[in-house]
């Protein structure tokens, strides 16, 4: 389920899982949204653009928060419902809200594209980089970075460090080049046209031959 440009209100919390390996993904998109979180199951809440809120309807207390770098994921935070197991995975959302109190979630220094055809590279940081509306080309660098297409058919790079990638609408290329670290890709849909390419891969196939 994916939000528009707007401040959209998403409410995951009635929504009850399947497959627990397989997660229900919810994204907020650009603009400062809010999502219920709280379904059954294993759920990914991409907030996106903006200054958007995760809301959980119990107390803090009652939630396993895992940040950033105990994950092992940089860039996701973990929010385990200890009553009910729900089990919800974050990413570029800035504040977790409980019944008793709201906390800081993640934030990172941005990026932002506009509806032009961009060309977007990071730097060292670990940062978020936002495509806009284009048929942009997004180069994630250095560090752990958040990279999000947009609308439009773009191309998103892996780079050193871990990789969040979200193509959003449109055809979409993930290219995995010589020296890339970890990364995950949240919303691979072969259906909409998107393609994986491994420079590295084709080049270790070369050098095999």
């Amino acid at each position: 389920m994916s939000g528009g440009a707007g401040k959209d209100v998403i409410d995951a919390s009635g929504v009850i899982g399947g497959d627990p390996e397989i997660p229900m993904q919810f994204f907020g998109n650009a603009g400062d949204d809010v999502i219920k979180a709280g379904g059954s199951g294993l759920e990914w809440l991409n907030g996106g653009q903006g200054v958007d809120t995760a809301v959980f309807a119990g107390n803090s207390a009652n939630y396993t928060i895992t940040r950033e770098a105990a994950t092992g994921y940089p860039g996701w935070i973990n929010v385990y419902d200890n009553t009910t197991q729900a089990n919800d995975w974050l990413i570029s959302v800035e504040n977790l809200q409980f019944a008793d109190q709201t906390i800081a979630g993640s934030k990172r220094p941005a990026i932002v594209g506009t509806a032009a055809a961009d060309a977007l590279s990071g730097t060292a940081l670990d940062e978020e980089i936002y495509g806009g509306s284009g048929n942009d080309v997004i180069d994630g660098g250095d560090g752990s970075d958040i990279l999000f297409g947009g609308a439009g058919n773009d191309k998103l790079i892996a780079g050193s460090g871990y990789g969040a990638l979200t193509g959003g609408e449109g055809s979409d290329r993930f290219v995995f080049q010589s020296g890339w670290g970890d990364a995950s890709i949240a919303d691979f849909k072969s259906s909409d046209g998107d393609i994986i390419t491994s420079r590295a891969l084709r080049a270790s196939t070369a050098s095999a031959s």
